[in-house]
């Protein structure tokens, strides 16, 4: 391998793995971004340009079709309700549109509250259990009627960033 296709691969990865934006002429493609949302707000389940932090790659070694790439985005987790699995700050990787099963992580926005959740779900026919996992006792589970209160689930948990 010559020393220029190295360094043009090396240059290649090193803006896939970090989601920096290269010369099209130079390196080819530039890398699809994936948007890191600091908070889904409003009642509303669509991203807003003053939500987002950033931009950036999909998880190097990570098995995300780059077909998938416009249905994920990246969530900063700015509460502790859900701290033994995701801890303040650590970031969560969910896609949108996924079919929700009993047990999953979710993203999701209750009728009437201002801020998506994050939350593990259980369904007991017309029944949703929003269930944190946390070391606080300030958050409970919860149990939602879905003919008496709407639940709109955004997406699923698939993934998880966090620094030690």
């Amino acid at each position: 391998q010559s020393p220029t296709s190295f360094l043009w691969h090396t240059a290649k990865f090193r803006s896939y793995l970090w989601g920096i934006e290269t010369d099209k002429k130079q390196y080819g493609k530039i890398p699809t971004k994936i948007p890191i949302v600091s908070k889904i707000t409003d009642g509303q389940p669509v991203i807003k340009r003053e939500q987002i932090l950033g931009y950036a790659a999909k998880p190097p070694l990570s098995k995300i079709s780059d077909k998938l790439l416009g249905e994920l985005f990246y969530l900063k987790v700015n509460d502790d309700s859900m701290n033994l699995k995701y801890p303040k700050d650590s970031i969560v990787l969910v896609r949108k549109h996924l079919n929700i099963t009993s047990g999953d992580d979710v993203v999701l926005l209750v009728e009437n509250e201002k801020e998506a959740l994050i939350r593990n779900v259980k369904f007991h026919d017309d029944i949703v259990e929003l269930i944190p996992f946390n070391s606080n006792s300030e958050y409970e589970t919860r149990k939602i009627n879905q003919n008496e209160t709407i639940v709109q689930f955004i997406g699923k948990v698939i993934g998880v960033w966090q620094q030690f």
